[in-house]
């Protein structure tokens, strides 16, 4: 279901449920509702988490492998401003790649949000990226969500994007048509030769 078919089924007053009991009973009225602060928060702590902690594990290799090499007395950690270089260059990238290809970043996914284009649809690459650059440049922008009536932050005013509440419902399916020939199934069982 678009984000276009969540807005017309709430604005009817028509509760927007799943047949899936993977949801909650309790969370699908809020089912392609915009997400709140609090909620978005945590996604972003989690990707902020998560690339602290893959950052922290590069430098503890990096300074193994400089101690094995150089059999120095002491492991040499790299300084941190590169690391806060690469930890935002990684968060870039995260959100870039998970709001382009999923909607979802691994915070996003765990807190069960997507990011949506203003017609529902996933945002495309350039958007994802200047996105990404504009949350990493301005992050104040999340407090919007506090004082705007449509819990949009300043990002998501600019770009014209959504944050939803979409629990994953159902597995994706790949049409038949789409399949390429080597990757259409078989109607024969391989044998084995002997």
């Amino acid at each position: 279901m678009k984000f276009s078919e969540y807005q017309s089924l709430i604005a009817s007053g028509s509760a927007v449920t799943g047949g899936d009991v993977s949801v909650p009973k309790e969370a699908r009225p809020f089912q392609g509702r915009r997400a709140g602060f609090i909620t978005r928060l945590a996604a972003v702590c989690v990707d902020i988490g998560s690339v602290v902690l893959t950052i922290a594990l590069v430098n503890g290799l990096l300074a193994l492998i400089r101690f094995i090499v150089r059999r120095a007395a002491g492991a040499e950690l790299p300084q941190l401003g590169w690391s806060v270089i690469a930890g935002t260059l990684l968060l870039w990238a995260l959100w870039t790649w998970g709001w382009a290809t999923t909607g979802r970043s691994l915070g996003d996914h765990i807190m069960g949000l997507r990011v949506v284009s203003h017609s529902g649809h996933a945002l495309g690459w350039a958007t994802a990226a200047v996105r990404a650059a504009f949350c990493l440049a301005f992050p104040f922008g999340l407090l919007w969500v506090l004082v705007s009536g449509a819990n949009r932050s300043a990002q998501d005013v600019v770009l014209r994007t959504s944050v939803i509440h979409e629990w994953v419902i159902a597995m994706p399916s790949v049409p038949e048509g789409e399949l390429s020939p080597e990757a259409q199934p078989s109607a024969e069982l391989p044998t084995e030769e002997p």
